[in-house]
């Protein structure tokens, strides 16, 4: 009981310092602090939470992933692990397990905008425009004026060859973006045109 309690309480310290080196950036060393509390405390959800999320600071996405499974495996309720393992598969590229990640995380917070843009993204990215586009008209009817999605929807259209819904998106975006972020995102549909005109 005694060394149980030790252990807690070194996990805890250690917890607490990692908190301390990643409020000032150092996400690094935070993770070095959050590996050694997991090793002490396996069973404790929320360490592993905080140890994917710091992985993913310093671009260890399989390390976070891992420690994301881990957190999950010990506590499947809460919907913000189900997401930030969505966005970390989607990140390695595994979109089969993001869209099913999403799809844990919503079934959880069902108005959750920035879930349903990542269900959207992941879709997108599989070529299922359809699946994706509905995806993403959801994450707009509860944050309209979200720039990620306002961008993915305008990528949709153009996939799926709708030039008048393209226009009314750009429209849409110019009060939302400054005038170089525009271009630039209008260069990402102009690309997106000349990638489909060679494919056919």
């Amino acid at each position: 009981m005694a060394d149980n309690d030790n252990q807690a309480k070194r996990a805890l310290a250690l917890l607490q310092a990692a908190v301390q080196r990643c409020s000032k950036g150092e996400y690094g060393p935070g993770a070095v602090l959050l590996r050694q509390a997991v090793q002490l405390m396996p069973d404790v959800a929320h360490l592993w939470l905080a140890l994917g999320s710091t992985e993913i600071e310093v671009g260890e996405y399989q390390r976070a992933r891992e420690a994301l499974e881990q957190a999950i495996a010990l506590d499947p309720l809460p919907w913000n692990s189900w997401a930030t393992l969505g966005g970390i598969c989607l990140e390695l590229g595994d979109l089969p397990a993001a869209v099913q990640a999403c799809k844990e995380a919503l079934s959880r917070q069902f108005h959750q905008p920035q879930l349903w843009y990542l269900l959207g993204e992941a879709y997108y990215r599989q070529g299922s425009y359809g699946q994706a586009l509905l995806a993403c008209r959801r994450a707009r009817h509860y944050l309209p004026d979200d720039i990620d999605a306002n961008m993915l929807l305008g990528a949709i259209y153009t996939q799926q060859g709708d030039m008048a819904a393209v226009e009314a998106v750009l429209v849409y975006l110019m009060k939302l973006l400054p005038k170089d972020e525009l271009m630039a995102y209008t260069q990402r549909i102009a690309d997106i045109l000349t990638r489909k005109e060679g494919e056919q």
